[in-house]
């Protein structure tokens, strides 16, 4: 595959993401209140002009988001990633809007278009695929079948009763359905 297929790959994936880290709904969990934050002032006015805070610090985004994040227990090898985009609403927003989320994204070493990303939430959304198991878990499966040059992807949803999550992965070498499921187990294992 060409750079410029490559860069137009990742670009489409980058979208989809941010796109369902917007329309995921549901109801807002304020952040713990008494509790200072440890936020340059450029990210203080990042988080309330834009509700988007980026940080590498698991405890932070957390204290933001106003829930206990939860990182994969299970990366496989070769993938890099550990930065959090915590999502909050902002003043303004329209309702269905109104929801806070983290999402994490992890590249693999030797092509940055093969990639997973967990959204983790307070409140229910689903990705509108087919009732599966997820962990011993009730949750959702959509696939999305290759497309010229975009490799086929997969989602997996579900709640484990106190947040909910979606697990998005590109099917290409080393990710294959099975890994995606290992590395769902392994969310909040750590």
């Amino acid at each position: 595959m060409g750079t410029k297929m490559k860069g137009k790959t990742a670009k489409l994936l980058l979208g989809c993401l941010v796109a369902l880290s917007i329309i995921i709904t549901g109801c807002n969990s304020p952040a713990s209140e008494g509790q200072e934050l440890t936020l340059t002032e450029a990210e203080k006015q990042m988080l309330e002009e834009r509700g988007v805070l980026n940080t590498y610090s698991v405890e932070i985004a957390s204290r933001v988001a106003g829930f206990t994040v939860f990182t994969p227990a299970y990366i496989p090898e070769g993938f890099n990633g550990g930065q959090f985009m915590v999502s909050k609403p902002v003043a303004g927003s329209p309702a269905k809007f109104d929801t806070t989320n983290i999402q994490q994204a992890y590249t693999w070493s030797e092509d940055w278009t093969i990639m997973f990303s967990l959204v983790q939430a307070p409140h229910k959304f689903g990705v509108g695929g087919e009732p599966v198991e997820v962990c011993g878990f009730p949750g959702e499966r959509k696939l999305l079948p290759a497309e010229g040059d975009r490799p086929a992807s997969l989602t997996l949803a579900w709640s484990d009763g106190e947040r909910f999550y979606s697990l998005y992965g590109t099917l290409a070498v080393p990710i294959t359905e099975e890994v995606l499921h290992q590395i769902a187990c392994s969310v909040g294992a750590d």
